[in-house]
């Protein structure tokens, strides 16, 4: 008997008896003895290194008794139950299939254990692509030119941070990342190491930068002077689509002198003074006459390609305003010693033949500056689709200009005319807009007179009547379609045309409204307008009704109608039923039941009901 026998004998004892260490000893000297031909020899030292954890040296174990003994499955079936064991399915799967193609059909234990090998190894593989699927980045499998366009619809001037964060994913979203200048062309300055964002963003744009914004409120004087005339000069601002400033008039006033020079080319400005301060315009939008001459309002051929303009705490001269190419002009806070007059305002108005947008915030609540109106034309804003006056006006301003296209209305704060004679003007046949917003904050509103006009907005989506004590619920049992000071929860039934009833509701594309801080506003008025507006399916009570009530308890059933056949077409748009209300703001009215507020928000996608804290520091309406 060979030599190695002997100790292979003695390893098998020992492994039957679980001294591993023991048989691991004698199965090394049985290999060292000669043993090294046998392949069960070497498959019998892998089992007890696969005992002890040594998987790797098991590996090369079951691997050497596969070459000695290539049509043993021995050496098959330990490999496959090791790879496994190391979570190398791939490996372990072929292993296990090789092995089952060897194993004999007349060996049933063999078979079966092949068997159970294979469905383990499909289970764990099964559950690793699961895992996979989850945390695998998909994104990054995409071409780059696919994944640069997607970067590119993350950001956006609004949306500028998304770069960074984008930069920051992993290796290969960042080396994309950096290798797009446009994904930089957006930038916000702030006090936080101004000069080096500026020299990276320069950088990774390559100087090509869009749109700029600079927050100097807490930047010292060298920051921004090195931000203004050093790092950005070099970021060719000639080029530029728009430029944000915000600074003290110390700072501001230099860096419009030096934006001067090389303006031209912005297409929207903001600027905006921490305290008031007065600019001149002209050089913007103009070239100077002469260029010795010191006359800041000599103009000539405009030369601007400046569409919008923001101005917040800054005087101007408001006859100097006369760009041809302006589409929106916005005014915030604006300083009381530079307010227009009525004719500075018609004048400008109608000197802007593009305009679509105009903004007026006046800081102060006296009414505006007088002057000799005389007899004024008549002009048409053809253009104009938003008007929001923050401050006291004349309605006179509205008695010369026509607003054909008018969509957005806003006034606030105006305490000098009546609200419902600024609309008479505006809603006079000729005169008459679509509009689709009307909101009317803290103005002298006679309800009696508004209610008149609602039947003639029939495209309006949005109201806003805030900040008043007048009664504001019968403005809403106009638009829930019952007459003013009707307390009945039957609506107006208007006569029956086409063979079928018809329920006309004023403003029947109305789905947002604002009611804040009316204190005598009260929760049935707002359930009237909610339910009435419903969709019919929802309202229905029975197969035959629908509840348009006003009763204080949410869920009673009251008058019930017979739901229309056909219904009127109010709009152009041909909608024949209103549209519900998808946004309800009641900020501050005490008088709204408490108990209808689940009711509301179930039936109100969005119902903002908040009352200040403090009841000294909520603004008390004024009563006109």
């Amino acid at each position: 008997m060979a030599a190695w026998k002997g100790e292979f004998s003695l390893g098998v004892s020992a492994f039957r008896e679980s001294r591993l260490d023991d048989a691991l000893e004698h199965f090394t000297n049985a290999i060292s003895q000669g043993g090294s031909t046998s392949h069960i020899v070497l498959d019998s030292r892998a089992a007890v290194l696969e005992k002890l954890g040594r998987i790797a040296d098991a590996l090369k174990d079951s691997r050497e008794a596969i070459k000695v003994a290539p049509q043993a499955v021995h050496g098959y079936i330990r490999s496959a139950r090791l790879f496994k064991r190391a979570n190398r399915l791939p490996s372990a799967l072929a292993m296990a299939e090789h092995a089952k193609q060897l194993v004999s059909p007349l060996d049933g234990k063999r078979k079966a254990e092949t068997e159970s090998l294979l469905q383990e190894i499909h289970s764990l593989r099964e559950a690793q692509r699961q895992r996979e699927s989850r945390t695998r980045c998909h994104i990054g499998l995409l071409p780059v030119e696919l994944l640069f366009n997607i970067f590119e619809l993350a950001i956006h001037p609004n949306a500028w941070y998304m770069a960074v964060q984008v930069s920051r994913v992993c290796r290969h979203w960042r080396a994309v990342a950096l290798q797009s200048p446009s994904l930089w062309r957006h930038v916000v300055f702030s006090h936080r190491k101004p000069k080096s964002k500026g020299r990276v963003w320069r950088e990774r744009s390559k100087s090509a930068l869009l749109d700029v914004v600079i927050r100097g409120e807490k930047m010292s004087d060298i920051e921004w002077g090195d931000l203004i005339y050093v790092e950005l000069d070099k970021c060719g601002p000639g080029s530029w689509n728009s430029l944000d400033l915000r600074a003290s008039p110390p700072m501001l006033s230099p860096a419009f002198k030096r934006l001067e020079l090389h303006g031209l080319g912005i297409r929207a400005l903001s600027l905006s003074s921490y305290e008031p301060m007065t600019l001149g315009l002209s050089s913007i939008w103009h070239a100077p006459v002469d260029p010795e001459s010191t006359d800041e309002d000599s103009v000539s051929k405009p030369t601007s390609r400046l569409q919008s303009l923001k101005l917040t705490s800054i005087a101007v001269q408001w006859s100097g305003i006369n760009a041809q190419s302006i589409t929106s002009l916005e005014f915030r806070d604006v300083p009381s010693q530079s307010t227009p007059t009525t004719p500075d305002l018609i004048s400008m108005l109608t000197s802007l033949p593009l305009l679509e947008t105009f903004i007026l915030d006046i800081r102060t609540r006296q009414p505006l500056r007088t002057a000799d109106m005389g007899d004024l034309p008549v002009h048409t804003c053809s253009l104009l689709k938003t008007l929001h006056l923050s401050g006291s006006f004349d309605h006179i301003l509205f008695k010369a200009i026509l607003l054909p296209q008018l969509q957005s209305f806003v006034i606030r704060k105006n305490m000098l005319t009546e609200a419902s004679w600024i609309l008479n003007e505006i809603l006079l046949p000729g005169n008459n807009t679509t509009l689709t917003e009307l909101r009317l904050g803290s103005c002298r509103i006679n309800l009696t007179t508004l209610v008149r006009f609602m039947p003639r907005l029939v495209n309006l989506r949005v109201l806003e009547v805030s900040g008043t004590n007048n009664k504001v619920g019968d403005l809403i049992h106009i638009l829930a379609g019952k007459e003013p000071h009707d307390n009945s929860s039957t609506p107006i039934m208007p006569p029956k045309t086409g063979g079928g009833g018809t329920t006309k509701i004023p403003c029947p594309a109305l789905e947002v409204v604002d009611f804040s801080r009316c204190e005598t506003l009260t929760g049935s008025s707002l359930r009237d307008l909610v339910k009435v507006r419903m969709p019919l399916e929802r309202a229905l009570v029975t197969g035959t009704g629908a509840v348009i009530g006003t009763g204080t308890d949410a869920g009673v059933e009251e008058n019930v109608f017979s739901p229309p056949t056909s219904t009127t077409d109010l709009r152009p748009g041909g909608h024949e039923a209103p549209v519900p209300i998808r946004s309800m703001t009641i900020n501050d009215c005490p008088q709204v039941e408490q108990a209808l507020i689940p009711w509301l928000r179930a039936s109100v996608p969005t119902l903002r009901h908040a009352f200040t804290a403090d009841k000294t520091q909520r603004k008390r309406p004024r009563q006109y």
